[in-house]
C-alpha cells in the first residue's frame, strides 16, 4: 500500500492511497485523511472521505468540521476509538457525518476481546476507555449499530447528535458500561431489519438518558435488560454480572413506536434459541432471569406509542410522564399479579402522577 506521511502540529497524519482498510478517495482539494490520530486535528468542511478513522491515543480531539466519512457500504466502521488493550481517555469527536458503514458508525472499545476480559472487574475498568465525548455527529445507515459503547466503557457522553437508520440498535450500551450520558440526541428509524430498539441498555448501570427524541424505531425506544449471555455456548459472549439498574430516563420524547420504555425487556421472552450461558428458569430452557431494577422514568412525553412504559423488573419509579390520550395503557406491569418465569411477582414498582395529554 502506498502512503504519504507528514507531520502536522505534533502528530502524524497518514493518507493512504490504495484499497487498504484506512484508504479512501477524497472529494475536494486539500483533503488529507488522518488514519490514526493523536492531539488535535480538524478536517476540512466539504470533504468526503471513503475511509475509517482510528483513534488510539488519549487526549485526542477530532473536529470533522462537517466533513463526511462514507463507508460506501463496504467498509466496516466509520470512527474506531480503541485502546488496543491499553488505557485511553479524554477523547472528543465532534461535527462529523458518518454514513454507510457495514458494521458500526462509531465504536468505542478497549480493544480487548470478550473472551480475553479479566475475571477481575476492576482490571477491565482500568483498561476501558474513559471520558469519551461524541458531540454533534450524524451517524446514518450503519449496517448494524449506529453508536456502540463496548464493554466497561465509562463516564462518557453522546450529545446533540443524530443516529438514524441503523440496521439493528441505534445506540448500544454494552455489558459493564456505566456513567454514560445520552443527552439531547435524535435517535430515529433504527432497527428495521431486526425490529430492534433505538437505545439498548444491556447490563449497564448508572446512566443518564435525558432530553432525547426517540422516533420510529422498529422495536421501540429504550429497552433495559440483563443479557442472558447469548451465544455463550459458541464462545462469542461472556456472562453478565451487572444488571441494568439505577438508570435515569428523564425529559425525553417518544413518538410512533411499538413501545416507549421497556424495563427488563427479556423477562418473558422465549430465548431457547439464543445459546444463553445463564441457568434457565425452566426445564425447556426458554426463560432466563432478567434484571433491571431501581430505574427512574420521569417527566417524559409519549405520542403515538403502543405501550408507553412496560415494567417487568422491581423497584422502578415511573412518574410525572405525559402520555398521549390515544395510548390504550399508560404503564403496563404484567407481573404485578401473575408470577414471572422464576415464580416471583414484581415488587416495589411505583407509578405516580402520569397524566394524559394531546400531542401536538
Amino acid at each position: 500500500m502506498i502512503s504519504m506521511r507528514r507531520a502536522v502540529a505534533g502528530f502524524v497524519v497518514w493518507s493512504a492511497l490504495s484499497s487498504g482498510v484506512f484508504a479512501g478517495e477524497v472529494v475536494g482539494g486539500g483533503c488529507d485523511l488522518p488514519a490514526r490520530v493523536g492531539g488535535e486535528i480538524r478536517l476540512q468542511a466539504g470533504c468526503r472521505y471513503n475511509a475509517t478513522v482510528v483513534i488510539s491515543k488519549s487526549d485526542t480531539t477530532l473536529d470533522c468540521a462537517g466533513a463526511t466519512l462514507d463507508g460506501q457500504g463496504v467498509r466496516n466502521v466509520g470512527i474506531q476509538i480503541t485502546g488496543r488493550g491499553k488505557k485511553i481517555k479524554n477523547i472528543n469527536v465532534k461535527n462529523c457525518r458518518v454514513e454507510n458503514f457495514t458494521n458500526r458508525g462509531v465504536n468505542v472499545t478497549s480493544g480487548v476481546a470478550k473472551s480475553a476480559l479479566s475475571k477481575e472487574v476492576r482490571e477491565n475498568y482500568r483498561l476501558a476507555p474513559e471520558n469519551v465525548v461524541l458531540e454533534n455527529i450524524q451517524v446514518l445507515a450503519a449496517g448494524r449499530g449506529g453508536v456502540y459503547f463496548d464493554s466497561y466503557v465509562f463516564n462518557s457522553t453522546l450529545k446533540d447528535s443524530l443516529v438514524q437508520g441503523a440496521g439493528k440498535v441505534g445506540v448500544y450500551l454494552e455489558q459493564g458500561t456505566r456513567g454514560i450520558s445520552i443527552l439531547n440526541n435524535t435517535i430515529k428509524e433504527n432497527g428495521a431489519s431486526t425490529r430492534r430498539e433505538g437505545l439498548a441498555i444491556d447490563s449497564s448501570a448508572h446512566n443518564v438518558i435525558e432530553g432525547n427524541v426517540f422516533e420510529g424505531n422498529a422495536g421501540g425506544g429504550i429497552f433495559l435488560y440483563k443479557n442472558c449471555g447469548e451465544n455463550f455456548k459458541s464462545g462469542k459472549s461472556v456472562l453478565r454480572w451487572q444488571s441494568s439498574d439505577f438508570n435515569r430516563i428523564v425529559n425525553n420524547e417518544f413518538r410512533t413506536q411499538p413501545v416507549g420504555v421497556w424495563i427488563a425487556s427479556r423477562q418473558s421472552r422465549d430465548l431457547s434459541k439464543w445459546g444463553c450461558g445463564d441457568p434457565a428458569l425452566d426445564k425447556q430452557g426458554r426463560f432466563y432471569a432478567d434484571s433491571a431494577n431501581n430505574n427512574l422514568v420521569e417527566s417524559n412525553r409519549f405520542c403515538g406509542v403502543g405501550v408507553p412504559v412496560r415494567v417487568e423488573g422491581d423497584n422502578n419509579y415511573v412518574g410525572h410522564n405525559k402520555i398521549d390520550v390515544e395510548s390504550a395503557s399508560q404503564v403496563v406491569e404484567p407481573f404485578r399479579d401473575a408470577p414471572k418465569p422464576d415464580g416471583r411477582k414484581s415488587v416495589g414498582n411505583r407509578f405516580v402522577s402520569n397524566t394524559s395529554y394531546v400531542c401536538k
